[in-house]
């Protein structure tokens, strides 16, 4: 029969919201016990009282703030900022892929920036502010969505990374302790971009440097 303290150490282990809770000392751990014991009581398939379990949870507390605890943090290689972008939202349709495509051809060769993302619906894209009217010009469709204040901060980060839960989720959750709303996010092989609002950029970056950047 598992024991209380393997079933918190499966439901904690690899999430990172709770992990970073209990690294940190961010959680109420009478009320982090309450919250877990359904799940707890499910794998040990036995009735928990919540004296146990608090001991419980203070004891694996007590195990990710001992330095032995030998967890590589994940951390970047190199944090870049983009700022004066805009973006437009669009309806997903043939001709407007084939407009943004040129327009991307056109951005490349006066070395602008450029970002698209989509879903089955819609498509963003994201560039320069000093492009918006090259913008206009080349695509006929009416956006659904303008923002002409948004920055960029990107993060890089070894392919090493790349296999392992929960890193998005990680960066997501610190910049949002910051109260910023996150307005897209971009990935690729080994990298995220973030999306804000000009005003944030110093925030996010200095946020992102200080928790992640070798």
């Amino acid at each position: 029969m598992i024991k209380i303290s393997d079933a918190l150490e499966e439901i904690i282990l690899g999430n990172s919201l709770l992990e970073h809770g209990l690294e940190h000392r961010l959680l109420n751990l009478t009320q982090l016990a309450k919250f877990l014991r359904p799940q707890v009581e499910f794998r040990t398939q036995k009735e928990v009282t919540s004296t146990a379990l608090l001991m419980a949870l203070s004891r694996l507390q007590a195990k990710y703030l001992s330095p032995k605890r030998a967890v590589e943090k994940f951390k970047f290689k190199t944090l870049l900022v983009y700022s004066n972008l805009c973006t437009q939202t669009f309806a997903q349709t043939n001709e407007t892929h084939e407009q943004l495509a040129e327009l991307f051809k056109v951005l490349a060769k006066r070395n602008g920036f450029f970002c698209q993302s989509e879903n089955s619906r819609e498509i963003t894209v994201t560039i320069d502010n000093r492009f918006m009217s090259t913008l206009e010009e080349m695509v006929t469709a009416k956006p659904r969505h303008k923002n002409n204040n948004v920055s960029c901060v990107e993060a890089q980060f070894s392919d090493r990374y790349f296999d392992r839960p929960g890193i998005l989720h990680e960066l997501i959750y610190t910049i949002s302790l910051q109260n910023v709303n996150i307005i897209e996010v971009s990935s690729t092989y080994t990298g995220f971009s973030f999306f804000i609002e000009k005003k944030n950029m110093k925030l996010v970056f200095e946020v992102l440097h200080d928790n992640f950047l070798n």
